[in-house]
């Protein structure tokens, strides 16, 4: 949680302590955006649960004991969600996506990750980028803001290795409770009326990216034959049996800067994907290939 907090640093001289003052400007400004951004906010992660509910299965969670330590996993159900098992959202926050992660407390390893624990990431996430950018618009001048808040904004501005660190520290308790309110009001909400509200939307989310996929499957299949069709012409100009290594850097590339030319008249594209591929990898060393990458990617 709050993984920003990790930046955080020593405040150099030059740059200005948020006072209360400041402090309660910038965070009535953020209200009044969250105000604006709840909308899209809720359709956001409200599509991702219910797309979860409508296409994840069920995980089961196990604690596995090892010595002295102990760690999480997860078994498949295979069992879809049952809308009437959850009267709120907060019912299925309880149930585990499938995901474990490392704990980095002593000696408990991996913890099995919850729909709770995804949905306080991805709304902190949101958080934190919205008041980043609203910073940043102050220091810009897109915001109107009191003198004070603006030099304040602009010096933390301008402290660009630093900025996110410092921001973080001087509104991090804001964030904290602006996002618990968010979160406890979004998890007593009916999960039918959640379901009702963006099943369509959950739906249509997941024809697209089952579209997305299918087509990145099509043009990597035309990628591969391509590339053999490229591998076929590279054997007949430099019929090596061993593996070229980089004695035979110069030789390589000629023949693939002839494979560029007429009568192949291969594109840039598909001699990048060339080089990339398992193809390639099993005519020559590592290193080589990295230079063929190097050489080719840009053309």
């Amino acid at each position: 949680m709050f993984a920003v907090m990790s930046m955080l640093l020593k405040r150099n001289d030059d740059v200005p302590i948020c006072d209360q003052s400041i402090k309660r400007w910038c965070e009535n400004q953020f209200k009044q955006q969250l105000l604006q951004y709840r909308a899209v906010l809720l359709t956001q992660i409200g599509t991702w649960l219910i797309g979860a509910f409508c296409y994840q299965q069920r995980y089961y969670r196990e604690v596995i004991e090892h010595f002295n330590d102990i760690s999480d996993r997860v078994i498949a159900s295979h069992l879809p969600y049952q809308l009437a098992d959850y009267q709120v959202v907060d019912d299925f926050l309880q149930e585990y996506t499938g995901v474990v992660v490392p704990t980095y407390i002593g000696s408990y390893g991996l913890q099995a990750e919850t729909y709770e624990d995804e949905l306080d990431q991805r709304v902190e996430e949101k958080y934190f980028a919205l008041l980043f950018q609203m910073i940043q618009d102050i220091a810009s001048e897109k915001v109107i803001a009191p003198n004070d808040v603006l030099y304040y904004a602009q010096s933390v501005y301008h402290c660009s290795d630093d900025f996110m660190s410092l921001v973080t520290e001087d509104f991090i308790e804001v964030l904290i409770d602006l996002k618990a309110n968010f979160l406890i009001s979004f998890s007593q909400i009916s999960m039918e009326f959640l379901y009702l509200k963006y099943q369509p939307l959950a739906v249509k989310q997941y024809q697209q990216q089952q579209q997305q996929h299918y087509q990145k499957y099509l043009l990597e299949q035309q990628k591969q034959k391509i590339s053999q069709r490229i591998d076929k012409c590279f054997q007949l100009l430099c019929p090596m049996t061993a593996k070229l290594t980089m004695k035979e850097k110069q030789l390589t590339v000629s023949v693939l800067n002839a494979l560029l030319q007429s009568p192949h008249q291969f594109s840039s594209d598909d001699m990048d994907a060339y080089v990339r591929s398992a193809c390639f990898a099993r005519r020559c060393s590592n290193r080589l290939k990295e230079l063929c990458i190097d050489t080719f990617a840009s053309k």
